[in-house]
């Protein structure tokens, strides 16, 4: 049996302007994809997860899922079949990479039968070949690193940074489909060149909470502008018992993920119950240690 293992990841600063080649920061979290593999008479590719078709052969069902195994097996091929079985700890609608994750999953098997590791270039270049990833490529850039990563100009770099207890994680129950919110979103000039000066600012501070709070209003006025923070954040916001200092949609917007950045986490965390009835609930995932 072979096992590969790849992390959930979350963009914290940078997202929308992250396609036009500014910088994009983003981490790990300590959630897992794990894809087993085991040889067999053809393959197949099976979910142990109920939010997905456990029964399928996704290989055959899945237009996305088979395009990405037949893209990697076109540069990486390695005449053999394999049933393999995946497990995701996170749901899917909280949009931590799931299809990043799976694709790297597809394709760290075979670099492991190969016993090679492609380029970043090259891994970039055989993702974007499958219809529908219109992305960056950062949520694969942060799962390849396995540690934070600063992305700019579609290249990873290593990034030493601390998850703040302020920060806090929440979810909702509704996914924003990212290719559909990249065609439909009004993103300008103007509002590229305030998030990469923003992401540039917070590279260049100390970290402190002042540099955080700051990047995320900075961050949150504009997506404010794009329409893609939901009105259940505003409503949340704007209960002054949560003394909540900022906020911020992360990824496509929508309720998938949201950041807050609370004054005392501990009183904040232990009102579960308030905030479901905005519609979020805290995530369980934290910063991956690496």
């Amino acid at each position: 049996m072979i096992s590969i293992r790849i992390p959930a990841k979350i963009l914290l600063f940078g997202e929308w302007a992250v396609l036009r080649g500014k910088a994009c920061v983003g981490l790990p979290l300590n959630a897992n994809f794990t894809l087993h593999a085991t040889s067999a008479a053809q393959s197949e590719l099976r979910t142990e997860n109920a939010d997905l078709h456990a029964s399928e052969n996704l290989l055959e069902t899945d237009p996305w899922v088979r395009e990405a195994w037949r893209a990697i097996a076109s540069v990486l091929p390695i005449g053999q079949n394999f049933l393999m079985r995946t497990q995701r700890e996170w749901q899917l609608r909280e949009g931590l990479g799931s299809s990043s994750a799976l694709f790297l999953a597809l394709l760290e098997l075979h670099e492991s039968i190969r016993g090679t590791r492609l380029e970043w270039s090259q891994t970039l270049e055989l993702f974007r070949k499958i219809p529908e990833n219109l992305g960056s490529g950062m949520d694969l850039a942060i799962q390849r690193a396995r540690t934070p990563i600063v992305y700019r100009n579609f290249r990873p770099e290593r990034l030493s940074l601390r998850w703040p207890r302020e920060l806090i994680l929440m979810h909702g129950h509704r996914k924003a489909n990212s290719a559909l919110a990249i065609r439909r979103t009004e993103f300008t000039d103007a509002h590229c060149a305030i998030l990469g000066a923003s992401v540039e600012a917070f590279l260049n501070s100390d970290f402190s909470a002042e540099a955080w709070i700051r990047a995320m209003r900075e961050h949150a006025e504009v997506q404010t502008e794009m329409k893609i923070i939901p009105p259940e954040a505003f409503e949340l916001f704007g209960d002054r018992s949560l003394e909540l200092e900022a906020m911020k949609s992360v990824g496509a917007g929508g309720m998938d993920g949201f950041l807050v950045w609370a004054r005392d986490p501990d009183a904040f965390r232990a009102r579960g119950e308030d905030l479901a009835k905005f519609g979020w609930y805290l995530s369980p995932y934290g910063a991956l240690e690496t």
